[in-house]
């Protein structure tokens, strides 16, 4: 087996199937089609739209797939292209704040139309989402800025779509590590945007137009078109061992949401425990690059919501030179403290030689 990026991502997307994805994985995706169908019930009625409909339908002929929120059918690439343009015309489709982009339009417009060109069960249709949003959210979180210094998400997306379609249907490895390399030398660049924005225009980041380029890379693979070999692998656009590293984790469709089961008994009322009362942290992490980075500071973020004892204690002149946001190692016979961590508060008093201190509890380690 090759160790070339583009081929254990391929390998990884041939060899799983709905029961090796995770359920809270599973549901995650369940809510990210709501998500596309609700922004495209907003947006099916917008001029870019309905342009875009009337456009595909006039060159591309067929019926076995819907154009949502019509009386319409298509093909599978007129009809999945014009889902997209609906489902991302209003800017209110699903975001991946790590990737910087909108990956979930293109992967469900395509998986959806090829399900109903290939008759797919719903668990087939979740896994190949779910693997849809691995693959571009690899790819996207693999960019180099120097070269990749663009946050247009159809320079991306389309992979998404190309690795849904694939799976659904049933291509083989080689051929899946082929159409992601058509896919990602076919997409929209939408260079232009770079320089004056996406404001006033109904190309919004090239991502319908990615859904099509993305389907079509999936299809010209099978007939036995090729694209560049090593797109991945020479780590000047992309960082190979970043794709590597963040696959067969599931974490890409919205990252694992840290739970403690200490808060969550102490958040539900006696004999409610069939019940659900989780409380839910967004943390917004604008500059983290991995998902064991993001996961991390996620339970960092709810450990010091949840555990706020404030304790008073006084302190050398040392203590001056500590930082807001500082960590502090108190240990406490009496209150069972062994290097205990604390968070230093903006609060420092002066009293005579010593300063006293107002510590937080961050959390235990």
């Amino acid at each position: 087996m090759s160790n070339r990026a583009v081929d254990v991502l391929s390998e990884f997307i041939f060899n799983t199937h709905y029961q090796d994805v995770p359920d809270q994985v599973i549901e995650r995706a369940s809510d990210c089609i709501l998500d596309v169908i609700g922004s495209a019930v907003a947006g099916h009625t917008q001029n870019g739209t309905l342009a875009m409909q009337s456009v595909m339908q006039k060159h591309n002929q067929g019926d076995l797939c819907s154009i949502w929120f019509s009386n319409k059918t298509s093909n599978v690439i007129s009809a999945a292209t014009v889902n997209a343009m609906a489902a991302t015309s209003l800017d209110i489709d699903d975001g991946h704040r790590m990737a910087a982009g909108h990956p979930g339009v293109a992967i469900i417009s395509s998986a959806l139309a090829t399900a109903e060109e290939t008759s797919a069960t719903i668990s087939e249709i979740l896994c190949a989402i779910v693997l849809g949003y691995e693959a571009a959210i690899s790819v996207a979180l693999s960019r180099h800025s120097k070269y990749n210094d663009s946050t247009v998400s159809g320079r991306w997306s389309g992979i998404g779509a190309c690795v849904a379609r694939s799976k659904l249907l049933g291509l083989t490895n080689t051929q899946i590590g082929n159409a992601i390399l058509i896919a990602e030398q076919h997409a929209p660049r939408v260079s232009s945007a770079m320089h004056h924005g996406f404001a006033g225009s109904d190309v919004k980041e090239g991502i319908a137009w990615s859904v099509l380029s993305g389907i079509y890379a999936c299809d010209l693979s099978v007939n036995g078109f090729k694209g560049y070999p090593d797109t991945f692998e020479q780590n000047i656009l992309y960082d190979p061992q970043t794709i590597k590293a963040n696959i067969y984790n599931f974490q890409a469709i919205d990252g694992a949401v840290f739970e403690d089961s200490t808060l969550l008994a102490n958040d539900t009322p006696s004999g409610e425990s069939s019940a659900n009362f989780k409380k839910m942290l967004e943390v917004q992490l604008p500059f983290t690059t991995s998902l064991p980075m993001a996961q991390r500071l996620a339970k960092i973020a709810l450990l010091s919501n949840r555990q706020t004892t404030t304790v008073s204690v006084f302190a050398s002149m040392k203590y001056m030179q500590l930082q807001p946001a500082d960590w502090v190692y108190l240990t406490n016979e009496r209150l069972s403290y062994t290097q205990k961590v604390f968070e230093a508060s903006t609060d420092r008093n002066a009293e005579g030689a010593k300063v006293k201190a107002i510590l937080d509890v961050f959390f235990g380690i």
